[in-house]
């Protein structure tokens, strides 16, 4: 399908910005590089919202489609309060699945990848798991990712439809390639800050504010953040120009609509 890109170059009180926006389907919006920004098509004269000021935009694409521009002011935006602290560390995936002593929403994690790769034994396990690569635990109402940071060598991580709020324990996860984190409750993403070889992120569906621990993963190609709780997505312009950014359903102080 053919996709929609917009591209212009808005003067403000501090010089210049360059705001990119790309929509592949009707309805459905790919945000790069957006700014605080807001465009619409109402009639010449309206007041923009916080006293910002109104300006048509000198693109000859977006003056094509009727889009005019206000510019709005920065956000505040909330910073993440901490979340509670992972189990204990442990050396190895066989500590956590022989010892008695381990913490019952760890002990379902533990499980559930032995359930997944169909293992009983623990030290067949362990033996298995140090090179697994990919895995599946979705929809598992799992809380606890501390016995995955014993899996160094993963690269494929689905974790969709759980109860997660620590990640933590993914920081140790640095072969990771593609994680799925969506319809989880998830607040702070500083941990996934270290991943520089993610190049496909869900967090689509949880309650996240600050997105700006995102701007070091360079190598992201799809970030997906709708349905959050984000205020400003200014941070993440200065991620790779290549990078699809999905921010729909977010109460944004600043939108991008592209308009027919």
């Amino acid at each position: 399908m053919k996709k929609l890109l917009i591209s212009a170059l808005f003067v403000t009180a501090c010089g210049t910005e360059t705001i990119t926006t790309e929509s592949q389907s009707a309805g459905a919006l790919v945000y790069k590089a957006v700014s605080h920004l807001v465009l619409d098509r109402e009639p010449p004269g309206k007041v923009c919202p916080a006293g910002g000021t109104r300006f048509s935009s000198t693109n000859k694409a977006q003056s094509q489609l009727g889009l005019v521009s206000c510019i709005a002011a920065s956000p505040r935006v909330e910073q993440p309060p901490n979340e509670t602290s992972s189990p204990p560390a442990r050396a190895s995936f066989l500590d956590w699945c022989s010892a008695s002593d381990v913490d019952s929403a760890s002990q379902a994690t533990v499980q559930a990848i032995m359930g997944k790769e169909k293992l009983s034994d623990c030290k067949e396990a362990a033996k298995k798991l140090a090179s697994l690569d990919s895995l599946n635990l979705s929809g598992l109402a799992l809380v606890s990712l501390a016995p995955l940071a014993t899996l160094p060598n993963l690269q494929n991580l689905y974790l969709s439809k759980n109860k997660i709020s620590d990640l933590s324990p993914l920081r140790a996860l640095r072969e990771l390639r593609n994680l799925q984190l969506d319809e989880n409750q998830i607040r702070n993403v500083s941990p996934l800050a270290d991943l520089s070889k993610l190049m496909s992120l869900n967090l689509s569906k949880n309650a996240i504010v600050d997105v700006k621990p995102l701007i070091q993963l360079k190598n992201l190609t799809r970030l997906q953040l709708d349905s959050n709780k984000i205020i400003s997505a200014w941070p993440l312009q200065t991620l790779p120009k290549s990078t699809y950014i999905y921010l729909t359903d977010n109460p944004l102080s600043s939108q991008v609509f592209a308009v027919k």
